[in-house]
């Protein structure tokens, strides 16, 4: 670096905000003041926010610096709608950005569709929240939210409904909550605290893609029971549903270890949160007897004991 060109970056030690978009920065015991420029990019749907602080002009340096401070990080939501009547979009769609005015840590990306059938066709297993209108030109709101739930069963549904008859049904897809029509923006700020509260108690696990011949879907690592190997398939188990999948259990095992699944076997690989017992050669894993092998037997043990103990 050379020249009036050159420039470099001083971590700031300290720093506090001061009227008119002016930082106060002190650094290496020098206290200067400094216009600020905010920065913002997005990857892999992290939002980041950076402050740029420019001390070209400060009586201290005669060369340019620059103080970079990340001020946010976090999960943009992507957001769903699913409403054919331009009035209740509009609203819905000034709720949200309202709703961020009052919270702008809570960042969103937002598309809608005005027909069941285009959702479903453009649907993404990535997405953290949807809207839909119970009762839509094409299909009913309930009918899209079953197809959605077979996709993905972590997503949050919320119903926008006039006929309070129809919430009722919500239960039996695993909907969040409803919010009735015509929308007040009090239920609605009250209902999206609600839902980032709840995503934010969510466990630590991980979404797993799964693909066979019925399709793709996401699965939540936290509500898979155990792992089976049989006949060049491997069979996912979650409660009263398993999935049938092509692949292997080395593969998983690979993938999963690091979310407290252990091997208890060769055919078997286990959420040890669902362990409820050991009984000589075989493991409780929710209710049912899976075998310990020899081989396995030393480093699974270990595997529980830990996963208990990070658990006291």
């Amino acid at each position: 670096m050379d020249g009036d060109m050159s420039s470099f970056i001083i971590k700031a030690i300290s720093f506090r905000k001061a009227p008119s978009l002016i930082w106060s920065v002190s650094c290496q015991g020098i206290r200067m003041e400094a216009e600020e420029t905010r920065l913002h990019r997005e990857s892999g749907g992290q939002r980041m926010e950076i402050l740029w602080v420019d001390l070209t002009k400060n009586r201290f340096y005669d060369k340019k610096c620059y103080v970079f401070v990340i001020l946010q990080v976090g999960k943009m939501l992507k957001i769903l709608v699913l409403e054919d009547e331009d009035p209740h979009l509009k609203k819905l769609k000034n709720y949200l950005e309202r709703f961020h005015l009052d919270n702008p840590s809570f960042e969103y990306s937002l598309k809608s569709y005005d027909r069941g059938i285009m959702l479903l066709t453009d649907y993404k297993r990535d997405t953290d929240l949807v809207f839909l209108d119970i009762r839509v030109s094409d299909m009913l709101g309930i009918d899209v939210a079953r197809k959605l739930r077979e996709m993905d069963e972590d997503v949050m549904i919320i119903f926008v409904t006039s006929l309070t008859q129809y919430a009722v049904d919500g239960y039996s897809v695993r909907a969040f909550d409803y919010i009735l029509k015509p929308l007040r923006y009090s239920s609605f700020s009250a209902k999206m605290k609600l839902v980032l509260k709840s995503l934010s108690a969510r466990q630590p696990g991980r979404m797993l893609d799964i693909r066979n011949r019925e399709g793709g879907r996401k699965i939540s690592t936290d509500n898979i029971t155990y792992i089976e190997s049989r006949a060049h398939d491997i069979y996912i188990h979650m409660g009263d549903e398993t999935i049938r999948q092509w692949g292997t259990l080395g593969k998983l095992e690979d993938t999963l270890r690091d979310v407290h699944f252990a091997r208890c076997s060769t055919s078997f690989l286990v959420n040890l949160k669902y362990v409820q017992g050991v009984k000589k050669d075989e493991v409780i894993v929710d209710g049912q007897a899976l075998p310990i092998s020899r081989t396995k037997r030393k480093d699974f043990l270990a595997a529980l004991a830990a996963y208990e103990g990070e658990r006291m």
